[in-house]
């Protein structure tokens, strides 16, 4: 369908879009074609007749008196029969003119300047809506680089004021938009996919900090010390904790960072990654854990320094790699900063906190309403691609109407033309709305629905203020559980549910029917409020709401799995099992062996979440084939079972595991397909190893 088969790989929704009414477009140049073939025809047929009126008028052999000529009284029957007969051709080629006109080019004619009206009003509209949310991401964007500058200058400020003496401790609380509970609890680290306890970590983090190559970088008006590159710390990371996988130590940098042990030497992002091109600092928390002296010392001329030349055009560039007036304010709003605060003080300190909780609460608000412009669009976008659908679906079940009125006015008129009439009907029946509509999409399709989410991120990444676009770790370590709990509730009441449903068919549209996007959004927002814990109560206190429509509570599951930042099995093992599939498609334990170890690289909380769907899968699939009748063939090929598995791992196989780009060529993947049936058919003994 055109709702699942026109979305962009990145967030500008507008790929995907213009090359599908390009296309609708180009049916519309086809109207065209054919309304001036049918126009030409009804032209020929006009003037032919007129034609053989005038010449019968010419030749009659109603003579002038004066003429004299007189012919046999035979001759003169057969030539008047001969002229009738033209006359009355005449008249046949100047009705089917006629009848071309009126029954085919004016009402066509009328439905195509329609039907171009209503591409050109969808296209402006949804064109139009999308530039409006781009302006609300912009300013999004913008609204987290303030943030983080802001945030990062307080950290500088706090700095100068540890100099003077200041209490030392006092940053993060000061700093920290929320207040942290005074309870004393065991702390526990997550460090590459395991937990640690704060001696261990306290080891781990010094032998980092004896063996990480640590240096100083200058980036604008700050010179950073106790800097590494991402490649020095994943190698002294892999060296620590013995980790040979390099994606796995990369991990283990992104767990320092959410840990509060280093932190990003960029504007906007917290993000760690295993390059000699990215600088990260070691914050005072890990020398204070690891009981090493944090010696930094600034030099104090540097802001005196840089009064005296102002930032380049080259520094500016190292920011961004598009130099727009929100690049350029961002950054001369951290350079003014510098430059107005002179004095290191305590009230210039509560100044630059009290601004920074104005730009984290105008950062949290700007995330919310960005999450709401986000999903009015892909509403009204999925409504607009429906439309288009149908309205494609109607131009070319028109353009059949009328080529059979067309071909049907001469077969009425003349059997001069028969044979070449069955031969034009033969091509006129051959024309296939389904079959052409399925070729628009089968060959200019752009990429698979997976929403693009923009969620909140605190500084240290700590605060979650949403559900839906979490990674799946922070979501199970925010749940406190194995596997998120939104997942688990929903496949829990829906299995509660199931004997409610009369027929195994009920329970079987439960999973198989679409839902409204619009509904499922409605719902989504019910579970996506950050003040409520999603408990089991909660969860079944809002889906019983949906008992009469699960299709809506599957369609939830669904649009969280696609709204992950990745999918459960990560998008870069998606080319490891598209080899699994072709080296080892014919021999299963080869195959189930080769997924097996490939899955057991998933961390933990993926592993958990995996087996639960595939879980609940089996299950539903076996109650199914134990009800079904002897014999009951789908469409003569499959069983009811067989079909319902067949199905839900054509729906859900995107969500299992996505492909890392989106374009046509990756609708003709079958291994996503291929590997969810495999975990479902060979789920025992896959989890069984990987629970070992």
């Amino acid at each position: 369908s055109f709702q699942n088969s026109f979305w962009s790989n990145q967030d500008d929704y507008e790929s995907g879009l213009v090359l599908l009414y390009s296309q609708l477009r180009k049916g519309c140049l086809e109207n065209e074609k054919i309304l001036a073939l049918f126009t030409d025809r009804k032209n020929l047929e006009l003037s032919y007749g007129n034609s053989l009126h005038q010449i019968c008028s010419d030749n009659n052999l109603v003579l002038n008196p004066s003429d004299n000529i007189d012919l046999n009284p035979s001759v003169k029957n057969s030539f008047k029969g001969i002229n009738d007969s033209m006359i009355k051709e005449g008249s046949s080629r100047i009705k089917i003119s006629q009848d071309i006109d009126l029954l085919v080019l004016s009402p066509f004619r009328k439905w195509s300047i329609e039907h171009k009206e209503r591409i050109n009003f969808s296209e402006n509209f949804v064109l139009e809506n999308i530039t409006k949310y781009k302006t609300v991401l912009k300013d999004t964007l913008h609204s987290k680089n303030k943030y983080f500058i802001k945030y990062k200058f307080a950290e500088d400020f706090k700095q100068k004021l540890d100099k003077k003496s200041l209490d030392e401790g006092t940053l993060i609380n000061d700093v920290s938009v929320e207040e942290k509970p005074s309870i004393k609890e065991p702390v526990v680290y997550y460090l590459g996919g395991a937990e640690y306890d704060e001696p261990q970590m306290k080891e781990i983090i010094k032998q980092l900090l004896n063996q990480v190559q640590v240096t100083s970088i200058k980036r604008f008006l700050v010179t950073y010390d106790k800097v590494s590159t991402g490649s020095n710390i994943v190698q002294a990371i892999q060296k620590t904790l013995q980790i040979q996988n390099l994606e796995k130590a990369e991990l283990a940098g992104q767990d320092l960072i959410e840990e509060g042990f280093l932190r990003s030497i960029i504007f906007a992002s917290n993000d760690f990654a295993n390059s000699s091109k990215l600088y990260y600092q070691w914050k005072n928390e890990a020398y204070k854990l690891a009981d090493i002296p944090f010696n930094s010392e600034q030099n104090s001329n540097e802001v005196e320094k840089e009064k005296k030349s102002l930032p380049s055009a080259t520094l500016i560039h190292r920011t961004s790699t598009t130099i727009g007036p929100s690049a350029i304010a961002s950054y001369f709003d951290g350079v003014k900063d510098k430059f107005v605060v002179t004095e290191t003080n305590k009230e210039n300190y509560n100044k630059i906190l009290k601004d920074l909780k104005r730009l984290d609460n105008e950062y949290a608000a700007s995330i919310q309403y960005l999450d709401e412009s986000r999903l009015k669009l892909e509403e009204l976008i999925m409504d607009h691609l429906e439309f288009m659908q149908r309205c494609e679906s109607d131009r070319l079940k028109a353009i059949q109407k009328i080529s059979y009125d067309f071909l049907d006015i001469f077969s009425r008129k003349s059997s001069i033309f028969i044979d070449c009439l069955k031969e034009a009907k033969m091509f006129q029946e051959s024309i296939d709305p389904r079959k052409d509509l399925s070729f628009l999409i089968e060959n200019y399709r752009t990429g698979f629905f997976i929403p693009k989410v923009k969620v909140y991120e605190d500084y240290f990444s700590s605060k979650i203020l949403s559900n839906f676009g979490v990674n799946l770790q922070t979501k199970c370590r925010d749940d406190d559980k194995n596997a998120p709990l939104i997942v688990t509730n929903i496949l829990n009441y829906i299995n509660s549910i199931y004997l409610d449903m009369e027929t195994d068919d009920n329970r079987i549209a439960a999973w198989l029917t679409t839902s409204k996007l619009q509904l499922v959004h409605q719902l989504r927002n019910e579970f996506n409020d950050p003040q409520k814990k999603i408990t089991r109560e909660y969860s079944i206190s809002v889906l019983k709401n949906y008992i009469k429509t699960p299709q809506v509570i599957t369609g939830l599951l669904k649009l969280y799995l696609l709204e992950l930042p990745d999918s459960i099995i990560p998008s870069k093992l998606y080319d490891v099992f598209k080899r699994i599939y072709i080296d080892y498609e014919a021999d299963d334990d080869q195959r189930i062996n080769a997924i097996t170890n490939a899955l057991s690289s998933l961390p933990k909380p993926n592993i958990i979440t995996l087996n639960a769907i595939v879980s609940h899968f089996e299950q539903f699939i076996d109650t199914i084939s134990k009800s079904e009748a002897l014999n009951e063939l789908v469409n003569g090929k499959l069983t009811k079972s067989e079909y319902v598995k067949s199905e839900i791992c054509h729906d859900y196989a995107n969500c299992i595991l996505r492909s890392p780009v989106q374009n046509n060529s990756i609708f003709s993947d079958k291994h996503p397909f291929k590997l969810l049936n495999d975990l479902i058919v060979f789920k025992k003994p896959i989890f069984k190893e990987l629970k070992k």
